[in-house]
């Protein structure tokens, strides 16, 4: 069993597929890394501060965060990719895996993500580390721009399939997923789930029904068919579509934006030569070299690398020989067109640059003065740091370790995957043992190996009530609401990811928890104040109420119900120099 398991390892880690799939992926998913870190920044103070910009937190995390972004940054563009991928790792460590009022179960997903990119090829092309390590070496030819298909797989079956698996542990053993109710149940209930009224839908219980059921299946049968050439592609499209109607109609659009970075590993590896092909264009422009130019091999390089289009063909010519007598020997690269030949150095490069989509920045920079001058130098300073050879070393006599390592480590993300479960419903009902707590969160903060209930909670079971909160400031005869809920009961911006937790509002009480109530006015009435320069020495917010309705028996129109609701007036928070006062009715019933 051991040298079947290992064998399959080594088939997979030997089998080189295109690395293009690999690298769009890193780009896409570092895009999504880089949004959640961005609203990190920009809500810190609502998630650190005890009280927003006024009891500020132990710790300045402002230039901590502004490195990650540095190093998101770094991973998107592919420069120094291995040490970015570390430090993004650590940093997840930091703040991902410890923050518990900010995000969803997504971050355990990009724990597994951010901890697998430190040991996979994701720069391997569409990456400046690429680009360098062309420049440094002797033969451009050699180097593969191919890598393991079991990259590609590794995260598929962590990311994906481990987490639907784990998922459907719970989603077995919840009533309103087995009766097919779950889309509709949460579609129902706006601010906290909904972002728009879809009632011509929700309205058609076989619709429903089906859309739940096709998730619960998929969901099921992901993980024995994902790594099937014969299913890929249906695989593909049905968890593309899943996703998208994620992405629209829930306030979760990191989560749905990082799954769909996923579903970039199982389009087809053909695909991607496909599109190289026909990106190529058919008449080429002849840029030409001198070959005494000490940095033509160089430039010959960053020109193949940068032309998406194909639109270059790079010639070695000697400017003296035959066809070129009327060119300057000091001549180092020229372009020959139909309209004659581009000599002059700043209108060749500007010429280069507008061809070449990621240098139009290049392109206008010349047009500054003396932009030509620093941009030839940059690029010579470029070419000297990198220039120095460096000879590719033979990995081979590693292989074997290397596959005992990862089988390893496959054994142990399954083992630990399958404690987690202990934790599920599906653990609860065989009556499982209970498992150690410190071992889950050992597994979920170093792997991101977790359970993943997704809208699984037993509402009525445990009496959970959600509320919708609005609350605005008054202006002698106006009002300005705060963008949590709008006054139409609409969702907003406050109440999207990722700091949609920190603003959820539910309680098990038939009465409000005045604490509880309280400090998340007086948090978000704080943080708003200061982001829109109203002064807190004397301050007035109206807050209104309404109680949601969590539907559990069919019925119509539960979206336009829970909409139409009035709000209810429970009193008015108020600062006076920068203390926060309450003249709410906590005790009153929300009907």
């Amino acid at each position: 069993m051991v040298n079947f398991f290992l064998k399959k390892i080594e088939q997979l880690y030997s089998k080189k597929v295109d690395a293009t799939g690999l690298a769009v992926f890193r780009i896409c998913i570092s895009l999504v890394i880089f949004w959640e870190v961005l609203q990190l920044f920009r809500y810190r103070h609502l998630i650190f501060d005890k009280i927003p910009f006024i009891s500020f937190s132990n710790v300045d995390f402002k230039y901590a965060l502004l490195l990650w972004l540095l190093v998101l940054c770094c991973l998107i563009l592919g420069l120094f990719t291995r040490i970015a991928t570390i430090v993004n790792y650590v940093l997840s460590l930091i703040f991902f895996a410890t923050i518990s009022n900010f995000g969803n179960h997504m971050l355990n997903v990009l724990m597994s993500i951010s901890f697998l990119m430190m040991f996979t090829d994701v720069s391997r092309v569409l990456s400046l580390d690429a680009v360098i390590k062309k420049l440094r070496a002797e033969k451009t030819e050699i180097l593969d721009p191919k890598v393991s298909v079991l990259q590609y797989y590794s995260f598929v079956f962590m990311a994906l399939a481990l987490v639907y698996s784990t998922s459907m542990c719970d989603k077995l053993f919840t009533d309103y997923w087995l009766n097919g109710k779950a889309i509709w149940k949460f579609l129902s209930v706006p601010t906290e789930f909904a972002r728009f009224d879809l009632s011509f839908l929700l309205n058609h219980k076989a619709l429903m029904q089906m859309a739940t059921y096709t998730t619960l299946i998929f969901e099921g049968v992901f993980i024995f068919i994902c790594f099937s050439k014969r299913f890929r592609i249906y695989v593909l499209i049905v968890g593309v579509l899943i996703h998208l109607g994620i992405l629209f109609y829930f306030p979760l659009s990191p989560f749905a934006l990082g799954f769909l970075s996923l579903y970039v590993l199982l389009i087809p590896f053909s695909f991607w030569g496909a599109v190289s092909g026909a990106l190529k264009t058919k008449k080429k422009i002849y840029l030409c070299l001198n070959t005494d130019f000490i940095w033509a091999k160089q430039i010959r390089v960053l020109v193949y690398s940068f032309d998406l289009f194909k639109s270059f063909e790079c010639r070695m010519v000697d400017a003296a020989s035959h066809g070129f007598e009327d060119i300057n020997d000091k001549t180092n690269i020229f372009i020959k067109t139909l309209k004659g030949d581009i000599t002059d150095q700043r209108l060749v490069m500007r010429y280069l640059a507008l061809r070449i989509p990621i240098a139009i920045p290049i392109a206008l920079f010349t047009y500054i003065p003396y932009g030509d001058r620093i941009i030839n130098s940059v690029v010579r300073l470029i070419c000297l740091v990198f220039y120095k050879r460096q000879p590719l070393r033979n990995h081979e006599k590693l292989k074997p370790y290397k596959i005992k390592i990862i089988g390893l480590f496959f054994v142990c993300v399954i083992l630990l995957q399958g404690y987690a479960l202990l934790a599920t419903k599906f653990g609860r009902y065989l009556n499982l043992p209970r498992p150690n707590k410190h071992i889950l969160h050992a597994a979920k903060t170093v792997l991101g190996v977790s359970t993943h209930g997704v809208f699984t909670h037993n509402y009525k079971k445990h009496k959970t009530q959600i509320y919708s909160i609005g609350i605005a400031k008054t202006y002698d005869d106006k009002e300005i609401w705060l963008p949590l809920t709008k006054e139409d009961g609409s969702i907003g911006n406050y109440k999207n990811d990722p700091i949609r937790r920190k603003s959820f509002f539910a309680n098990s009480e038939a009465t409000l928890d005045s604490m509880h109530l309280n400090n998340y006015i007086r948090d978000f009435t704080a943080f708003w104040s200061f982001n829109n320069n109203t002064d807190l020495d004397s301050a007035h917010f109206n807050v209104y109420i309404k109680k949601l309705q969590i539907p559990d028996k069919w019925e119509i129109d539960v979206y336009k119900n829970n909409i139409e609701k009035p709000w209810v007036p429970i009193g008015r928070a108020v600062w006076k120099d920068t203390l926060y006062n309450s003249e709410l009715n906590h005790l009153k019933l929300i009907n």
